[in-house]
């Protein structure tokens, strides 16, 4: 089994009383600090993450020590230290010994994590391309929709296809701006080329209306 490796891997802290232990190794007692040793810090962790579970002798010496050589004695040692470091006292036991099968913490204990980073999202709108055939245009207004629409789990919010759909002036085009305020919106028109098609498409920033990217595909 993996050495326990107690590098911190999130923001969250163990409340218990008055102490706090925090992911990144420290244990505070009423805001002050409280020297504890990594297989101290390792051990109360584990405990800790237990919510109150039994947790087998086995189990602690296995991801607190590894594969090093050691036997229980070790860990009744760290056990010793650990009651001592947080002041354990017959009022107020907080690691309990069940002989035969391990120890577990049994005072109230409160996680709190941050709340996890929520993606930023930007909200854009699709116009209807200017084109010759209006079927075509509404096909391909659809289609660009249901294509960006996918990216919603990385933020990107499109405005759907019925309320943009009759958006084809200036007017239009402005009083939606204006409504809903979108981040951003893309217009194009499809311009004949002798035998071939050329569409312009514009992105634009809706603060200000200003163009961030303009391209012609044929």
């Amino acid at each position: 089994m993996p050495h326990f490796n107690p590098v911190p891997v999130s923001n969250k802290k163990f409340v218990f009383d008055d102490f706090i232990l925090n992911m990144d190794g420290s244990l505070l007692r009423s805001e002050k600090k409280v020297n504890i040793p990594p297989k101290e810090y390792a051990v109360l962790v584990i405990l800790l993450e237990a919510a109150g579970e039994i947790v087998s002798k086995n189990t602690l010496l296995d991801q607190v020590w590894g594969d090093a050589e050691v036997n229980e004695e070790s860990l009744t040692r760290c056990i010793y230290a650990l009651r001592r470091i947080l002041s354990e006292d017959k009022e107020h036991r907080y690691i309990e010994t069940l002989y035969g099968q391990g120890y577990r913490f049994n005072r109230p204990v409160v996680v709190v994590s941050p709340p996890a980073p929520q993606p930023t999202t930007h909200t854009l709108a699709i116009l209807p391309f200017q084109m010759q055939d209006q079927v075509q245009s509404e096909s391909l207004h659809y289609s660009i929709v249901k294509g960006l629409s996918q990216y919603a789990p990385f933020g990107l919010s499109v405005l759907p296809v019925t309320i943009t759909k009759n958006c084809r002036s200036v007017k239009d085009i402005l009083e939606l701006m204006d409504q809903l305020r979108p981040d951003y919106y893309i217009s194009g028109q499809m311009i004949p080329d002798g035998n071939d098609n050329i569409v312009q498409i514009e992105i634009v920033r809706v603060k200000g209306y200003h163009l961030l990217h303009q391209e012609a595909l044929s």
